[in-house]
């Protein structure tokens, strides 16, 4: 059996979660649970044993960065593999597909 992946939420991707928790539960609290341990549920099992499976986005920075996409239902979840320390950095769950490029960068760039 192969070891498995630590799996590590950055900031951001812990307060995406909670946005989307918190958006969802002001209309209906059962399904705010739901899309929550779905999205929780999907990172656990398939990112602690087969991280590699989602290809890496194919928009700059992403790919130079190596991060890789899963989508969730109507979010996609996004995160950087690190073989050599056996972690998963889960940086960013966001709502939909589209402008993920553009979402991010604005991330990275509060970073510089």
């Amino acid at each position: 059996m192969s070891k498995k992946y630590d799996i590590i939420f950055v900031p951001f991707a812990e307060d995406d979660l909670e946005e989307i928790y918190s958006f969802i539960s002001q209309n209906d609290i059962e399904k705010a649970d739901e899309v929550y341990n779905e999205i929780l549920e999907a990172i656990e099992t398939q990112f602690s044993e087969y991280p590699e499976i989602c290809k890496i986005v194919g928009w700059e920075p992403g790919f130079s960065l190596g991060i890789r996409q899963k989508d969730v239902g109507n979010y996609s979840v996004l995160y950087i593999v690190d073989k050599e320390k056996y972690n998963v950095y889960v940086i960013g769950v966001l709502y939909g597909t589209s402008n993920l490029a553009y979402k991010m960068s604005k991330r990275f760039m509060t970073l510089i």
